[in-house]
């Protein structure tokens, strides 16, 4: 064989093995590289874990206490509320619990009656509102919220609960009721009404009851 060749063969499989060099040491690096971001990430993900955990936590215990204030402010400290972490299927959740004089209510409607789901129901409503982070405008409408509200002193304060909670809130409360008693904390009341259920007449109260 000719030298010529042979030494051509020889610079070609030189060049050849640099350039299978050069290629192994980027995957070596590439490898390295895809190592650190997969450690960078599971790194993130328990981070964003942690983050969501203790705001998760934040949230509950927040509105577990404005949930138990509005309860004690109305009916006294023998009723507390609180949501309970569970896992169910693998997937965790949070399970309301209504607590009657330091025992879990399971059946709240002859364990406590309406009224007391009528109070829980608004504050955690108005809660979850405060808390979200897209609010819609200030604004809340009730609608016979409180229609199983019976009594004149716990109507008086339920009402003044609905007054402390729209100012701290910073919302406006718009209670639609029939029962009068209600009516006790509110700056303005409007009484509307029906003539043969075709005419509807509105008529402002000159004079809140409390202010």
């Amino acid at each position: 064989m000719d030298l010529r060749i042979i030494r051509n063969k020889i610079t070609e499989t030189k060049t050849l093995k640099g350039n299978l060099e050069r290629e192994i040491t980027d995957l070596n690096q590439e490898i390295t590289d895809l190592n650190e971001y997969g450690l960078n990430l599971i790194k993130a993900r328990e981070i964003v874990a942690s983050t969501i955990l203790v705001t998760q936590t934040k949230v509950v215990s927040y509105i577990n206490e404005v949930a138990c204030l509005g309860l004690h402010s109305v009916f006294g400290e023998r009723y507390n509320f609180e949501f309970r972490k569970r896992i169910q299927n693998n997937v965790p959740q949070l399970q309301p619990v209504l607590i009657k004089n330091g025992k879990d209510r399971t059946n709240l409607k002859e364990d406590s009656g309406y009224g007391v789901l009528d109070v829980l129901s608004m504050v955690l409503l108005l809660t979850v509102w405060s808390i979200a982070f897209k609010k819609t405008r200030p604004i809340m409408f009730l609608d016979e919220t409180a229609k199983y509200i019976h009594g004149k002193e716990i109507a008086y304060k339920t009402s003044e609960m609905i007054k402390k909670i729209s100012e701290s809130m910073g919302v406006q409360i718009i209670l639609i009721s029939c029962d009068d008693l209600l009516r006790s904390a509110a700056d303005k009341v409007f009484f509307v009404w029906q003539v043969n259920k075709e005419e509807t007449f509105v008529e402002e109260e000159q004079m809140a009851l409390s202010q």
